[in-house]
C-alpha cells in the first residue's frame, strides 16, 4: 500500500487500539517526566531545518547530555500526524533517508503490538566524531479524553541488542535518546506538535555539535 493507505488505515483503526500496558504507562511516564525541564534551566534557540518549528536546547551541565525541545503549529489533524510520525519506514520517510547524507540507516526490528515497535536509527556525525546508533522502543497513546491529544513516546530499547543481529555498524557509537511528542488538537484541522528528548551522546561531543542530532526528528 502506498503511504497515504498505510496511514489512514492506522487512523481509523485507532478507535480499536489496546488501552496501555503497565509497562507501556510506566514507560509514557517517564519520557513525559522530560517536561520538568521546562520550569527549570535555560533553553537557548538552534538552528531549525524548518522554518516553521522553534527549536531550542538545554545542556545539563554533563558534556554528552542534553535536552532539546521542538515546537510548531500542523495544519492537520492530529491523528493524521500520529500516523504519519508512526509510519517509521514509508516510502516518504525511506526516500528523505535516502537524500539525507547524515541518516545512515533506519529500519523497523520487532513489532510488538499495535501501539509498540522497536526501531533503529544512524546518524552520522561531523568529521571528526564517529556516527550514532540509536535502538529504541516507541509507543503511541491517545486521544487524551480531556483535550483529544494523541502521544509518540520513545525511550532506549536494551534488551533487543542482546537478543537480535542487527548488523551494527562498529564505526558507529551506541548512543541513548528518550523523549515524547505531543499532539494537540487547536482547530477543525491543526494541532500543535511539542518535542521534548534527552540525548546521551554516547561519548564526549562538543557543545555545537548537539544540534546537529537534536534538531533532527527522530
Amino acid at each position: 500500500m502506498v503511504d497515504k493507505e498505510v496511514q489512514d488505515d492506522f487512523v481509523a483503526r485507532i478507535g480499536s487500539a489496546p488501552s496501555p500496558s503497565v509497562l507501556q504507562k510506566v514507560v509514557i511516564a517517564k519520557c513525559l517526566s522530560l517536561g520538568d525541564h521546562l520550569k527549570h534551566g535555560d533553553f537557548n534557540e538552534i538552528k531549525s531545518s524548518s522554518h516553521q518549528a522553534k527549536c531550542f536546547v538545554c545542556y545539563d551541565g554533563i558534556s554528552d547530555v542534553a535536552t532539546g525541545k521542538t515546537v510548531c503549529n500542523v495544519d492537520e489533524y492530529a491523528a493524521v500526524v500520529l500516523a504519519y510520525r508512526w509510519d517509521w519506514c514509508s516510502h516518504q520517510k525511506m526516500a528523505a533517508h535516502r537524500e539525507d547524507e547524515k541518516s545512515i540507516s533506519r529500519s523497523v526490528v520487532k513489532v510488538i503490538s499495535q501501539n509498540e515497535v522497536i526501531v533503529a536509527i544512524t546518524k552520522q556525525m561531523p568529521f571528526p566524531f564517529r556516527s550514532r546508533r540509536f535502538i529504541l522502543r516507541t509507543i503511541w497513546s491517545g486521544p487524551d479524553p480531556v483535550d483529544g491529544s494523541f502521544l509518540y513516546c520513545w525511550e532506549p530499547f536494551e534488551e533487543i541488542v542482546a537478543r537480535v543481529n542487527l548488523n551494527f555498524n562498529r564505526s558507529s557509537v551506541r548512543a541513548k535518546t528518550t523523549g515524547f511528542i505531543k499532539l494537540t488538537p487547536t482547530g477543525l484541522r491543526s494541532c500543535e506538535y511539542l518535542m521534548i528528548q534527552r540525548l546521551e551522546s554516547g561519548g564526549h561531543i562538543p557543545v555545537s555539535n548537539f544540534s546537529h542530532i537534536l534538531s533532527v526528528s527522530f
